[in-house]
């Protein structure tokens, strides 16, 4: 009786702990770390309308997010398929971890690694890895840049490849509550086949990718993202929307 209560107590006052973490999160996204704080989770919902050529499919994801330590994040997500007639879970797993290396009052660095594995019938289960040097470049106290978001893509799925994307998000921090940022890729470099195949794509595409970020409070928050290519404008683009919650 004793242990039990003892260990009821001791997850109470760790709910309370991470309530608190919740209070001091701060409000502002440029002020925010590159990962979660110890102890602190956060989870993301994502409603996704997928338009390519003559179709459109609608989607939800969920991701999960976990401050193991002051530095050190793990997610984890998968998708589900809200096809009217017939919905149905994508059967892919993604996973996460990023740590922080650096953080300054100017600039903040969190490489991380991230793979999904595919449970699909006669799919491979491992056959991706993605590497980033996901960083924040604070311009003013306003104006903020973040890049290294999915630097490196390695695949053995069909013809084996690696990529390397060089992609930047330029921001800006509107009111305390509101924040505005637009992903571009400026460039891909891709080596496949036996890896002795180099291609260099610079503007091949011109990908863009708005994204408005609203909080409600540090606890909450919802946003509105939207992921198009302007040199093929209309054939294919993603709309999303979604909320994050941190307890």
């Amino acid at each position: 009786m004793t242990k039990l209560v003892s260990g009821v107590v001791c997850v109470l006052g760790l709910l309370v702990a991470t309530a608190a973490r919740a209070d001091d999160y701060p409000q502002s996204e440029i002020d925010r770390p590159l990962t979660l704080p110890q102890g602190m989770f956060q989870g993301q919902l994502l409603l996704t309308e997928l338009h390519a050529g003559d179709d459109d499919a609608q989607g939800l994801t969920l991701l999960a997010g976990f401050g193991i330590t002051k530095e050190l994040e793990a997610d984890v997500g998968t998708g589900f398929n809200l096809h009217p007639s017939d919905p149905f879970w994508d059967k892919r797993l993604s996973l996460a971890v990023g740590y922080l290396v650096y953080d300054t009052e100017k600039l903040d660095l969190a490489p991380g690694i991230a793979t999904s594995l595919d449970f699909r019938d006669n799919a491979k289960v491992f056959d991706n890895l993605d590497l980033s040097l996901e960083g924040r470049f604070l311009a003013t106290d306003k104006i903020f840049i973040l890049f290294g978001r999915d630097l490196i893509h390695i695949s053995s799925f069909d013809a084996s490849f690696m990529s390397l994307e060089l992609n930047v998000a330029p921001g800006v921090q509107i009111t305390p509550e509101l924040s505005f940022a637009l992903g571009l890729q400026l460039a891909h470099i891709k080596i496949s086949g036996d890896f002795n195949t180099t291609t260099w794509i610079f503007a091949d595409q011109i990908a863009i990718a708005p994204r408005l970020l609203y909080a409600i409070t540090s606890k909450l928050d919802v946003q509105l993202l939207f992921t198009d290519d302007l040199k093929h404008a209309g054939d294919l683009w993603i709309l999303a929307a979604g909320v994050n919650v941190r307890i």
